[in-house]
């Protein structure tokens, strides 16, 4: 009995001597987790199918392994939050750039159109309307000014027909006039020899 739990003692030990190698998993700080697996896998005493691994060893492995993916947790935490506050900027930058385009519409709005009696129309339709306006206007004023001068001139020629009816008139009247006075003085001088007469009979 005592020869059997020596020898397992003594397996035990050889055991745990050859499986002092998997202890340069733990080394290394920059080393992959696929790495030190495969280290550890590498630098353990097989037996059998299977690989016998310090408890020491597992428990090191596995602090790593932990603290690795916790500094991961951390840096994926930290990125999202990066990428939140980016997407943040990104949408405040966004939100201005709508703004600044916005104003420059406006801007460029303002400088090729006007507004006339609260109608919007654009510089050059403007112009054109204006132009074409003033055309109309202007042929209307030389159509008018051709028709007053000739108003004018019908005036004139009124005025002089009608001065010079007006005379022909004012000569007839005063012809008129001297003849009437003329026959008048002749229709009396008969009337005095017609009563000369009637005076003589009577004697």
């Amino acid at each position: 009995m005592k020869k059997i739990v020596f020898a397992w003692f003594g397996w035990l030990m050889v055991v745990t001597g050859f499986a002092q190698p998997a202890l340069v998993a733990l080394e290394g700080k920059t080393m992959s987790p696929q790495d030190r697996f495969r280290l550890l896998k590498a630098n353990s005493v097989s037996y059998s199918d299977y690989k016998i691994i310090h408890e020491k060893t597992l428990d090191g492995v596995w602090a790593i392994l932990t603290d690795t993916m916790a500094r991961h947790d951390q840096l994926l935490h930290e990125a999202s939050a990066k990428i939140i506050q980016l997407q943040s900027e990104i949408s405040f930058v966004r939100s201005e750039l709508k703004t600044r385009e916005n104003a420059m519409a406006d801007i460029e709005f303002a400088s090729t159109h006007m507004t006339v009696m609260g109608i919007n129309f654009s510089k050059s339709g403007f112009l054109f309307t204006t132009f074409m306006i003033f055309l109309a206007l202007s042929g209307t004023a030389v159509v008018l000014g051709v028709h007053a001068k000739s108003m004018v001139h019908f005036v004139n020629e009124s005025k002089v027909m009608v001065k010079t009816t007006t005379d022909e008139f004012d000569d007839y009247k005063r012809k008129a006039m001297d003849k009437y006075l003329k026959i008048s003085r002749e229709l009396q001088t008969e009337r005095n020899k017609l009563s000369e007469i009637r005076l003589q009979q009577n004697l």
